[in-house]
């Protein structure tokens, strides 16, 4: 998937893989709450799931403990035979024999059980033909049925999927349960938090058409050229809602400015239009060129990933000059003004407040970007800026290589408090005049 047909890497495996045999496999991990795995329950249960995986779609060999051919001398013959067999009759001397043998063998040790003898698998080879891409998901489905089945059969037995298989399903039902739940966990807040912004219903309502319809426009596109949903285009959606509320907002805010500044409805609109149309289209048209860029790579998904998204952000920029004034024109637009003032006021002292201390801002970020970068590597060079509380400027610099040397700095009055923990050391408030 990750691949393509001209990747010398990949072109090698499928060489080696026409030569001998291309396998993909489905384990089942079997686990006991006593430690002990050579016991009579645990290795008959063993036994007849090696039996019942061979039912498994494209199954070629299964390999277990059980099934294992081991061989040993008998006077002048040599005896090749399953390492157990009818382990329900099994006495005690012969369990401890058969593990004895089987943590003696290294085809064993550490593959099909643990140096413990407490864990073990049961290994399933499929050969998949190729032929339907529903071919993984028959394997899973037969595999979880058969994983139900011993579950409820062995309740002291603790049993778990796995492989290359199962894995491959996981990506495709991870990507499908994130677009079911957390998408639209994510859209319901975002919604919420534009309609705290712009305080209008209609507003509110017409971004989340805008962004419906294009993310369907680009999904169903990409279904009409064809393409699968892996776990890379899976994320396209939440790239295209960000840049389609984007688009949005920059021309429903210019109107709604407007539009609470006295001015009628269409004359708002229009030179929202006029202030917006043009930064709208450098910031689509430079999204769009970057995410095309992404045709250069190796990987087909990420290259699918950048035309999804690239068709979806052209969308989203002509539903946002088209189809968005249309819109708002024929909805009844109402604003709270008392709120959006509330809100302009609050917005209006965040700006004096950086605009009246540029400097403090400044060597605040550097020094908290410094400490961040510290604690990803202790051997990274930090120059930290002491800032005099009362002029707001840098007096001095400390020269930090290694978390031990904060505890050096010279702490008189506190200018911000930040909590650092990275084993050797926790400080909090560091900045001193």
């Amino acid at each position: 998937m990750f691949f393509s047909e001209k990747n010398p890497q990949l072109q090698a495996l499928h060489r080696l893989e026409n030569t001998y045999t291309k396998s993909d496999t489905v384990i089942f991990l079997v686990t006991t709450r006593d430690g002990d795995v050579f016991t009579q329950d645990t290795l008959a249960a063993i036994e007849e799931l090696t039996t019942a995986a061979w039912q498994i779609p494209h199954s070629s060999r299964v390999d277990s403990i059980t099934n294992f051919q081991h061989s040993r001398a008998e006077e002048d013959a040599l005896v090749v035979a399953d390492l157990v067999h009818g382990a329900r009759q099994l006495s005690d001397t012969e369990l401890k024999e058969a593990r004895r043998r089987a943590l003696a063998e290294p085809l064993l040790v550490n593959r099909l059980v643990s140096a413990q003898g407490d864990i073990t698998s049961v290994v399933i080879n499929i050969i998949l033909p190729g032929h339907s891409p529903d071919e993984v998901t028959q394997i899973t489905d037969f595999a979880r049925g058969l994983l139900q089945e011993f579950r409820a059969k062995y309740a002291d037995i603790d049993l778990y999927l796995t492989g290359t298989v199962p894995f491959d399903r996981a990506f495709v039902e991870v990507s499908n349960e994130d677009l079911r739940t957390l998408v639209p966990v994510m859209f319901a807040i975002l919604f919420a938090v534009i309609w705290f912004t712009l305080r209008s219903i209609a507003a509110t309502l017409a971004t989340v058409i805008i962004v419906l319809i294009s993310t369907s426009t680009a999904m169903g596109l990409a279904g009409w050229w064809g393409l699968q949903l892996n776990p890379a285009t899976a994320v396209a959606p939440t790239i295209i809602l960000t840049l389609a509320v984007a688009d949005s907002i920059h021309i429903l805010v210019t109107m709604c400015r407007h539009f609470c500044a006295g001015e009628r409805k269409r004359s708002a609109i229009e030179e929202s239009l006029s202030v917006n149309l043009k930064p709208v289209f450098l910031t689509s048209l430079t999204t769009v060129i970057g995410f095309l860029s992404m045709n250069l790579s190796d990987a087909p998904p990420f290259r699918e990933l950048g035309n999804v998204v690239a068709v979806g952000v052209t969308a989203a920029f002509f539903y946002s000059v088209l189809f968005l004034p249309a819109l708002i024109a024929v909805l009844p637009v109402r604003i709270n003004l008392r709120a959006v003032m509330e809100g302009k006021a609050f917005l209006e002292c965040l700006a004096e407040f950086v605009i009246g201390a540029p400097d403090i801002i400044t060597h605040t970020v550097h020094n908290v970007w410094c400490l961040i970068r510290m604690g990803q590597n202790d051997s990274v060079l930090c120059l930290l800026e002491l800032i005099n509380l009362e002029s707001g400027r840098c007096d001095q610099f400390a020269v930090l290589d290694s978390p031990t040397q904060l505890a050096k700095l010279p702490v008189e009055s506190l200018g911000l408090c930040v909590n650092v923990r990275r084993q050797d050391f926790h400080i909090n408030g560091f900045f001193a005049a």
